[in-house]
């Protein structure tokens, strides 16, 4: 066998050895279940590690001063889709945790993700999207690399640095991996997406944010991620990166050179917290 066979060989084994999502964070998460607002609390209730993160949430954020005593009234104030995000991504961090601890770096891991998670909930508001599309991109953010760390387990690479890939890689590192292993981590990302049926959307955006531009296919949601990368850059103004990524990038979006900056000065606002990231604004996490 092949190097790079038995490095995707590996891959796949990895990937299918990670734990599945709960069922009742799964049918959480599934919009198409339009769960009403009767039946939502009893599904929180079937699951205590659900409630617990749900009053734990709630009761966090200073406004309800301690007193969210029921799944119900926890509900009304953190709201349905932000608590489903939330747990999401509580549960992935504790499976990467959990199934990821042999690497040396991982909290650079979750440095990074949480950087990449503010700066696309930064370029989405500025885009006037919907609070729902908001916290979407936050966990786009969050989750964008998972596939690293597979890949770093399989090519037994336990001590390799888990930082962000420096600007003028973006565009190339895919490229390196995919000649390296047969596949990149982006790829890997997907399967692991698919694996816990997140949304289309989330899986677009974890597959194309280093290629959110394939010949004539735009990916909006690859975009987000692929420029939330360089929001952070103080060296490059607005201006600077218009000049330096496609411009089609910018338009798919409808981000401005001036909505860069502007999406620079929010990060600057809202550094990266705990879990969670930046997902719940509103609610002061």
């Amino acid at each position: 066998m092949s190097a790079s066979r038995e490095i995707e060989h590996r891959v796949g084994m990895l990937v299918g050895k990670l734990p599945p999502m709960p069922d009742t964070l799964e049918r959480l998460m599934d919009g198409r279940l339009r769960l009403s607002a009767d039946e939502l609390p009893g599904l929180v209730h079937q699951d205590p590690g659900l409630c617990i993160e749900l009053l734990r949430l709630a009761n966090s954020c200073g406004a309800t001063d301690g007193k969210a005593e029921t799944v119900e009234d926890a509900l009304r104030w953190v709201g349905t889709e932000g608590f489903a995000q939330y747990a999401a991504v509580s549960f992935v961090n504790t499976v990467i945790q959990k199934e990821f601890a042999a690497l040396r770096h991982l909290p650079q891991y979750f440095a990074h993700s949480q950087e990449i998670s503010v700066a696309c909930r930064a370029l989405a508001e500025v885009a006037g999207l919907p609070v729902h599309a908001l916290d979407m991109y936050s966990v786009a953010g969050l989750i964008h690399d998972i596939g690293r760390l597979v890949m770093l387990i399989a090519t037994d690479d336990l001590g390799a640095r888990l930082v962000g890939t420096s600007a003028d890689r973006m565009l190339a590192v895919v490229k390196d991996e995919e000649g390296m292993a047969g596949l990149n981590h982006c790829d890997i990302g997907l399967q692991i997406c698919s694996q816990w049926n997140f949304s289309p959307t989330l899986k677009e955006g974890v597959l194309r944010h280093h290629t959110p531009k394939l010949k004539d296919d735009l990916s909006p949601p690859g975009a987000f991620i692929f420029l939330a990368h360089f929001v952070g850059f103080s060296d490059f103004t607005g201006e600077i990166l218009a000049r330096m990524i496609p411009k089609e990038v910018f338009l798919c979006l409808g981000i401005t050179p001036a909505a860069m900056d502007e999406a620079r000065r929010l990060c600057q606002k809202r550094p990266g917290s705990a879990a969670g990231g930046g997902i719940l604004y509103k609610a002061g996490v």
